[in-house]
This record gives structure tokens, sequence and C-alpha cells, in this order.
């Protein structure tokens, strides 16, 4: 009797620890994996909930805006890049809907050299999927094991000039899908149509079209930088902004310029998780006359010594994940359509001449972008910004840049505004930094 139990226990065990090292498609915790493309392009998979029904698992991923493509109306609860809906069946094949009421099925337990229809658009164009390869791949600093499959059109004999035909897709074990492409816009036209379209949701969300050459994304090390990473400035660095602001009311012409001048003259180190930077602060506005923009009505100087507080909580709001629906928005923005993210993980220049991470957000009005660039140690290097002005439904658009930086000592741009550098050259910049921990 014993022996029997031992037995059946031991089946139990290797059943369930074959099942735990099955190759995956999607996490079942709440884990945000983080994906690029080839032009940076940021998107996430994040699963929102998870429900059985009867034997089978059902995933929820974030939504997002969607257009019908035939009707071409809004779903404001569309899918995102990976679907409304995820089934995933006791044999180990996933369903992925999309966005033409049809169906992307992957079979995480084929074996090398296995092959089944992927998807079928109900017209003369079937897509089939093999797996070409397995491996292991060093996946965000851990070693995992990693299934390649790839993709092969036919209409109804193989087309090699299909743009999908030969893109692959890689699964893991432990990280879930490490390469893959837009499942819920693909194929990326109606049944028996040969016309390539762009995202439906990029074409809904302005003028950030995508098309499938660039749809591969790379599973890719991404966090939202602290208060603390995104603003890593030290006694002696030197940021000098100029803002200029063009209003509607104005027949968009300049309304006033701004100059600001932010020099670092202590860093307080409190723990490991805060710090105080003092600035000395240098402003000089150009006030001009709204239908006279070549002259100048007023200009006035300034200057302040502030304290900033920084620690460790997020310096840019992402809890809102790209493109995912936004609840509440901005009269300025479309309705509920989230931000687009770009990600240069490989920049490590100094320069403000080149953004880290950038987001945009499609506008109401037609030359505003709403724009942010982001720079590691340097913080907000540039920003298109549009609010609602003064004289009805004209907005007031304003521009940030950067145009001098010297930071670690060395220095991008300039040179800096001779009424800048005239009214700060007799007050005193102590230069000093200190801990007190611990």
């Amino acid at each position: 009797m014993k022996k029997n139990i031992y037995l059946l226990l031991l089946i139990l065990f290797g059943s369930s620890l074959a099942h735990a090292q099955n190759y995956q498609c999607l996490r079942y915790d709440s884990t945000i994996y983080w994906y690029i493309n080839n032009i940076n392009y940021l998107r996430a998979i994040r699963i929102d909930s998870v429900k059985t029904s009867g034997t089978d698992t059902i995933f929820y991923p974030y939504r997002t805006i969607r257009q019908n493509p035939w009707t071409h109306v809004s779903d404001t609860a569309g899918g995102s890049w990976v679907g409304k809906k995820v089934i995933e069946k006791p044999d180990g094949t996933f369903l992925f809907d999309n966005n033409y009421n049809d169906t992307l099925v992957i079979k995480t337990l084929a074996n090398l050299g296995d092959s089944w229809v992927f998807y079928n658009d109900s017209g003369t164009t079937f897509y089939k999927a093999t797996v070409t390869a397995l491996d292991t791949m060093t996946i965000l600093g851990v070693p995992d094991s990693i299934k390649k499959i790839t993709i092969n059109a036919y209409n109804p004999s193989l087309d090699p000039t299909d743009y999908a035909n030969g893109w692959t897709f890689i699964l893991s074990k432990n990280h879930g899908f490490v390469q893959l492409f837009d499942f819920y816009e693909f194929p990326y036209h109606l049944p028996f149509s040969s016309s390539i379209g762009g995202d439906l949701y990029f074409t809904a969300a302005g003028p950030y079209g995508f098309y499938p050459p660039t749809q591969i994304f790379n599973i890719v090390s991404f966090h939202v930088p602290s208060q603390l990473e995104l603003y890593n400035l030290h006694p002696d660095d030197v940021i000098d902004y100029q803002t200029w602001t063009y209003s509607g009311c104005c027949s968009w012409q300049i309304d006033y310029e701004d100059n600001e001048y932010d020099s670092v003259i202590y860093r307080v180190d409190i723990d490991s998780a805060h710090a105080d930077l003092v600035f000395l602060r240098a402003f000089y506005r150009s006030d001009y006359p709204c239908y006279y923009p070549d002259s100048v009505r007023m200009h006035w100087y300034s200057t302040a010594v502030d304290t900033v507080h920084l620690d460790n909580s997020p310096a840019i709001n992402m809890a809102t994940l790209p493109e995912e629906r936004v609840p509440t928005f901005p009269a300025y923005s479309i309705d509920g359509y989230g931000l687009l993210y770009y990600y240069y993980p490989d920049d490590t220049s100094y320069c403000f001449n080149a953004a880290k991470m950038r987001s945009t957000q499609a506008s109401v009005f037609e030359n505003c972008d709403n724009t942010k660039e982001y720079k590691t140690g340097l913080g907000v290097i540039d920003s298109d910004r549009c609010v609602t002005g003064d004289c009805g439904s004209a907005s007031v658009e304003t521009y940030l840049r950067i145009t001098y930086s010297r930071k670690d000592s060395m220095s991008c741009g300039g040179p800096v505004d001779s009424h800048i550098t005239n009214g700060i050259s007799n007050v005193l910049s102590p230069n000093n930094s200190f801990t007190l921990y611990p």
C-alpha cells in the first residue's frame, strides 16, 4: 500500500514539475515585461487578471483603445498588442484573439520540427508555425531555455513574398515571450486583401504609423527611473533651459521667451534613498507684443536659491503602460489614448542632444504633439506641451529645451545668454556636497 502511495506521489510530483517547466507565452503573476523594436519603440506586457473556465486558463492583459477594422468605430476597451483575451488549454495550446475577430494559435508543447496552422485569415492566405530551434539564452541576466518558432505564409503554396514570411517569435520557460510581434493586428490586412496597413492603434492615435517590418519586439531590461536616478546632479553641474510660448490667441506668434540657468551649489545626501539639491537659479524673460513679435515689449531678470527634494519614487508616472487606455486625460489630448514611449538603452552619452527616453501623446491640436524627452542625470531635456488658451478653443503651446549643460565637468551646447551670465557673476556660489549617513 505504501509503495502505491509513494508511486502516486512521484507521478503527481513529476507531472507538476513537468508542467512548471513547460515553455510559456505569458506569466501568471503581475510582473511587467518590457519590449522594444528596432526603432526603440517601447511596449509592455502586463496581465491584469487570470481566471479558469473548466480546464482552460484565461488571461486578461491591459486594455488599449482600438478601431474596428471594418467600421473604424473605436473600442474603448480594445485589446493590447497581445490581445484582449488569451486562453491556455491543458495541452499547452494558447489561443490569442485579434482585431479581426479571429484567433492565433501557439502550441507550447510542440517538439522540434513540429508544424501547425498559426493563423488563417479566412481568405486564401494562411500562416504555418514550425518549431525551428531549441536552445538556451541569458534573458534579463538569467539563463533560460528557449524555443524558436518560425512563421511561413501560404497562398495556397509557400509565399516567400509575404511580409510575414520568415518571421520568428521566441518562447522561454521562465520569462514567457522573449521575442514577438504585434499579435492583435496580425496579419495587418483584412481577409481577401493584400493591402498592408499600419497598426490601427497608431492610425487612430496620430501620425506614428508602424508597418510590419518594424514590428518585431525583443525583451529588454527596463525600469522606471527614480527621482534620484533621473536628476542625478552634483555641485558645479549646470543646466540652462530656454522656453518659448506660442499662443493660438496671437495667431501662433511667440508670446514670451524664458531663459532659466540652474547651478547646483549644494547636494545633501540624507540617506541612500533621499537627497536635497540646492540650486542657484537665474531667470530672464523677454515678453513680446501679441501682433508685433519682432519688438520686445518688456524683459525682466531675477535670481533665487531653491531646494529640491529627491527620493526613490518614480520620476516618470508609468503606472499606465505605453498604449494603455487612460481613464482620465487632459483636455488637449485625444479621448483616452495612452502615451507612446521610446527607450534608448544603449545611450551612455552625457550630452542632452540624445535622449534616454521619450514619451508622446496624440493631441486634438494639429501642431502640438505633447512630447517629453528624458536624459538620465539631467531630467527633462525637451518638452512640448499644450494647454487650453484664454480665447476659446485655441491652445497655448510651450516648448522647453536645454540649450547648455555642464555635468561632471563635461559641457554640451551653449553659449549661455549674456543676460544670465552677467546677472549671476557677482553672486557667491558655494560648491559643496556632504552626506548625513551612516
